[in-house]
């Protein structure tokens, strides 16, 4: 998907994953991405569905939870999907 408004490519260079991406790559990277907020306890996603979305933590904590039972925590850089 392409976003009108590209991503804060600062933001984006925040997350380990694309720290050493070149400039230019960043910021074509950039108009795939999209920034949203998630209100807590939110479902970003569950076990076994599809998903063609990568998510990456800015701020907060994320639980993963396998067969009822929280497996992992993820919190700022950490990356899922």
């Amino acid at each position: 998907m392409w976003y009108e408004h590209a991503m804060d490519r600062a933001n984006l260079r925040a997350v380990p994953l694309f720290s050493t991406i070149e400039e230019q790559d960043l910021k074509k990277i950039a108009t795939f991405a999209a920034e949203d907020s998630v209100a807590a306890r939110s479902t970003l996603m569950r076990e076994g569905d599809y998903s063609n979305e990568m998510v990456a933590i800015e701020s907060g904590t994320a639980d993963v939870i396998q067969d009822g039972r929280k497996v992992a925590g993820l919190g700022p850089g950490d990356v899922f999907g």
